[in-house]
């Protein structure tokens, strides 16, 4: 040690020796502030929210597919004992490595549809374009203040709503769709309980 050291070291043991806790007054820290978000979102939790969002409207009935004799979609697919999945496409905003932040062509967007229409046991396929997706969206979730962020249509992806017989594993058919180039995610609508 050198002499700064050594003076320095004498000096903190004698006021250690002389001050004792209750001498000093505890720090004037700022009162806690509670942040609505501790760390900034990452876009792919954007989009995982927007997909549970609207996966939300599908399974609620409140989707713009479907409304028959005043019955809302979800009531009919239950009647009738089908399944539902929804496959979203590929966006700039798409998390999947395979999307590479780029929106499905349109070569794609055909594709998917082909072969979702040729698997067995599919009754109907419907197309929900971005647009018709983001204003679904904004009449469900418009009023939400709990909301944490704004969305814009260029946080939606477009999606496949398809409807499948009961007794096709649609889980099967999950893993088949999702590999399938231009496709994102798909959900497995669950069924409402009693159905």
């Amino acid at each position: 040690m050198n002499g700064s050291e050594e003076r320095l070291r004498d000096a903190l043991h004698h006021v250690g020796d002389i001050v004792q806790p209750g001498d000093v007054p505890p720090p004037p820290f700022p009162a806690k502030r509670r942040r609505v978000f501790a760390r900034p979102m990452t876009m792919g939790a954007v989009v995982a929210a927007t997909v549970v969002a609207i996966s939300g409207v599908a399974v609620g009935g409140n989707a713009l597919l479907d409304r028959t004799a005043g019955e809302s979609s979800a009531q009919n697919a239950a009647a009738s004992g089908e399944q539902r999945l929804s496959v979203f496409l590929c966006a700039k905003t798409s998390s999947k490595w395979a999307c590479k932040a780029k929106d499905a062509t349109e070569q794609q967007r055909q594709d998917i549809e082909r072969r979702l229409r040729a698997l067995p046991g599919v009754r109907r396929v419907d197309y929900v374009s971005r647009t018709a997706a983001y204003r679904s969206f904004k009449k469900e979730f418009d009023d939400d203040k709990n909301f944490p962020f704004r969305v814009t249509p260029a946080n939606i992806s477009p999606f496949f709503q398809v409807r499948v017989e009961g007794t096709v594993d649609v889980k099967a058919m999950k893993a088949k769709v999702e590999s399938v180039p231009g496709v994102d995610t798909v959900i497995v609508v669950p069924r409402k309980a009693g159905a």
